[in-house]
């Protein structure tokens, strides 16, 4: 089981869905320096909970992390039109992955 994590949100999801968020965020890893940085931003927030200052770093303010976060959901989303990205509940919801 995988729990996603955001401030006061704790899911928990089964494998397979675990699995289908993976698969999307990995199909998009490698194409380019800037997308990885915007997933590895998602990896950050959603999977290992980190909070905006946790995700600042010597390279990266924490105005980046937010922007490069929103970056990745917006590419999401557009790759993936079955996804959400619920605004101001900072959620990304599944709805129909097969």
């Amino acid at each position: 089981m995988l729990y996603l994590k955001n401030s006061s949100i704790l899911r928990q999801i089964d494998d397979n869905e675990a699995c289908a968020v993976q698969r999307l965020i990995l199909d998009l890893m490698g194409q380019s320096e800037v997308m990885d940085e915007w997933m590895d931003a998602i990896i950050e927030r959603y999977f290992r909970g980190q909070s905006w200052p946790e995700m600042a770093r010597e390279d990266r303010s924490q105005s980046d992390a937010r922007s490069n976060v929103k970056c990745g959901l917006a590419v999401l989303h557009g790759k993936y039109p079955y996804t959400k990205y619920v605004k101001n509940k900072e959620k990304l919801i599944k709805n129909h992955i097969v």
